[in-house]
């Protein structure tokens, strides 16, 4: 059973199974000082980038046995955590999988990503710079490389010229009327794409914040 134990925005509990073999389950909670799962435990103000997303797992001949959600977080001393739970099919009764892994998303964003996004905003009002993939971005707007037909090109979109969309678990990052020239960064496997993700929402929806002193 995928049970939920309490729930509340800074903070979450559940009982998770990993797979249809995971006899007892395994405790995860997620609160403004640590983040527990199973055996493992990490301090929510030390962590320093995360990835996230939701996998559909196959077995004999294609046939496919569910999803599985895996989140992995790393901390300032680089050390790693990983969240994984699934399939959705086998937690007939009580909590629903893919509920409790959104429940577990909207803990982080208020207890985690929130914290990162604004670091970073002060970072690059500052003149710093924030990397996740091939992605570097800085006050002016996003360098980056994509690959064009068969070459790979350099890129500055600045903030006022950057259009984003999300598709398939991916961030997609491009200048305005170039939709060719993509930037692509998978969710699950680039740390901080998330976190990217809502920097850019921001930052677009308040193009001045970085103008400002």
């Amino acid at each position: 059973m995928n049970r939920i134990i309490t729930n509340s925005a800074h903070y979450f509990a559940a009982e998770v199974k990993r797979d249809i073999l995971d006899i007892k389950g395994r405790h995860i909670s997620v609160d403004d000082k640590l983040i527990v799962f199973d055996d493992r435990a990490m301090y929510s103000y030390e962590v320093t980038a995360m990835r996230h997303g939701i996998m559909q797992m196959k077995i004999f001949h294609g046939v496919k046995t569910g999803k599985y959600y895996k989140i992995e977080l790393m901390n300032n001393k680089n050390e790693k955590m990983g969240i994984f739970f699934g399939p959705s099919e086998i937690f007939t009764n009580g909590y629903n999988a893919e509920e409790t892994y959104d429940n577990i998303i909207n803990t982080l964003w208020h207890t985690v990503k929130k914290r990162l996004v604004n670091e970073i905003l002060e970072k690059l009002k500052a003149g710093g710079k924030f990397k996740s993939g091939n992605c570097i971005v800085t006050k002016d707007g996003i360098h980056t490389t994509v690959r064009f037909f068969i070459a790979k090109k350099k890129l500055f979109i600045p903030w006022h010229k950057l259009e984003r969309e999300v598709s398939y678990g991916k961030l997609l990052i491009y200048p305005k009327n170039y939709r060719l020239l993509k930037c692509r960064l998978n969710f699950l496997h680039t740390w901080n794409a998330v976190v990217l993700y809502s920097l850019i929402e921001f930052i677009l929806k308040d193009k001045k914040y970085l103008e400002q002193q």
